[in-house]
């Protein structure tokens, strides 16, 4: 059973994850984007731009997975937890 107050909160942290995606998502795609000459690149520095580019580009990822999705669960599960302590 869901109280009031973690209603509100899960409705807020929604909001500020929806508002959040289209700013986190541009920005993770267009660099992404711009490491994918580097990663099919052969040539003369490949064996250095490749690494970095995977690097970057899976760094990039994973950091807007916990972002947009860890980051807010994880806040309302901590929320939740402090609720039903007070209670």
């Amino acid at each position: 059973q869901s109280s009031p107050d973690y209603e509100e909160a899960a409705a807020a942290v929604s909001r500020a994850a929806l508002g959040r995606f289209r700013p986190v998502m541009v920005t993770t795609a267009t660099t992404v984007l711009g490491m994918v000459p580097l990663l099919l690149k052969g040539g003369d520095g490949s064996s250095l731009w490749r690494p970095f580019a995977l690097t970057v580009s899976s760094g990039l990822l994973f950091s807007t997975v916990l972002t947009l999705i860890v980051l807010p669960l994880m806040s309302l599960s901590l929320y939740r937890k402090k609720i039903y302590e007070n209670n």
